[in-house]
């Protein structure tokens, strides 16, 4: 027996389409008897539409087809039309037969494997919580769960199989909604993106010594951008914290470049935080390049601090902030500024006292 799974998705010009579309044949194999022996996916190619897709697309689209929804076969709906000879279809099909050997060989040498990830799917005594105390049940509910696969375009596999980790994607709402340990958990960091975040420190560190030494240097300069980019992934989930809260305050009050006051105060704050987020700032060592092997945790976090301070040297970046013009009378109130900037909420170690903002100053002053 056999079932020819599907779901629309045909013009590979919104390519994330393609992964909702698997994500959804995936949920409908798992629901399958175990008498039902060949799966394979229904996959439309509709060459004489004006939003067809692509020779190459549909291959692709096959490849992912196989190794995230769990199918053992392929099956595809191309000739619906009479408008166009048979020479029309042959340049799809020549192409899907070079493709073919591999397909064969994906599925002989995956057999008996099941893909695995992330779920995006909430369980019902979730999905009944209102989105705010007092509000409609089944709040939470109303966000698609499409949305959260999403989170395959960040690198993070997903797999609707009932049994991996789950959840799903929250409208800012919802937070109204979260217990208070809940949402301290949330605002604790993103797991999901530490790796952006790790990999981002490593190219930087690999690639911000030789553009200093060679500005054109084009492969170095393009790693630093991805390195950027990967970083804004990252900060975008987990927020930023306490270094950028007092860096803004420098700009709005003495016109100090944002990422020159953020490299001048970072290491300090990484010092300040060690005992709050000693594990995440001991992976940002290793990704500095620092061997932590023989080291206990807080020596590892502080010696990312260390590694931080060594490549600002090494970069030319200025260290102190008398070396960028901040009046030194003005320090007590840059904290009292810095401590009402909403990243300072953030921070891995809570702040409350602007005392202790102050002393941050002065040590880098």
């Amino acid at each position: 027996m056999g079932s020819r799974p599907g779901g629309g998705y045909y013009c590979d010009h919104s390519p994330r389409g393609v992964l909702w579309k698997a994500l959804d044949l995936a949920r409908q194999v798992r629901a399958l008897p175990a008498e039902i022996q060949m799966v394979c996916p229904e996959i439309e190619n509709f060459p004489h539409a004006a939003m067809g897709k692509t020779a190459h697309g549909t291959s692709v689209e096959s490849a992912w087809y196989l190794a995230q929804s769990d199918c053992n076969s392929l099956s595809y709906a191309l000739v619906c039309s009479g408008h166009e000879d048979a020479s029309f279809y042959g340049s799809q099909l020549s192409v899907l037969e070079k493709w073919a050997p591999f397909f064969e060989r994906y599925l002989r040498e995956n057999e008996g494997t099941t893909p695995g990830g992330f779920d995006p799917v909430m369980g019902r005594e979730h999905l009944k919580r209102p989105a705010r105390d007092k509000g409609t049940p089944m709040g939470w509910a109303e966000p698609s769960v499409l949305s959260s696969y999403g989170f395959a375009t960040l690198g993070l596999a997903m797999c609707p199989d009932g049994v991996s980790p789950c959840g799903a994607v929250l409208g800012a709402e919802a937070a109204r909604g979260l217990t208070e340990a809940e949402a301290r958990h949330l605002l604790s960091g993103a797991v999901i993106l530490d790796g952006q975040a790790l990999h981002a420190i490593r190219l930087i560190r690999e690639n911000l010594p030789r553009v200093m030494t060679n500005p054109k240097d084009e492969k170095a300069r393009n790693q630093l951008q991805i390195a950027a980019t990967m970083a804004g992934w990252a900060f975008t989930i987990a927020q930023v914290g306490l270094a950028h809260a007092m860096a803004h305050t420098l700009g709005i009050l003495y016109n100090v470049p944002h990422g020159a006051a953020c490299g001048i105060v970072l290491p300090a704050v990484m010092r300040f935080n060690v005992d709050f987020a000693a594990d995440k700032l001991a992976l940002a060592a290793q990704a500095m390049g620092v061997n932590i092997a023989e080291m206990d945790a807080r020596t590892a976090a502080l010696s990312a601090a260390d590694a931080v301070e060594k490549l600002m040297k090494a970069a030319g970046h200025p260290m102190r902030l008398r070396d960028v013009n901040v009046p030194e009378e003005g320090l007590d109130m840059a904290a009292f500024h810095a401590i009402c900037d909403t990243a300072a909420l953030f921070n891995a170690r809570p702040v409350g006292d602007p005392g202790e903002i102050a002393a941050l100053y002065k040590a880098v002053y």
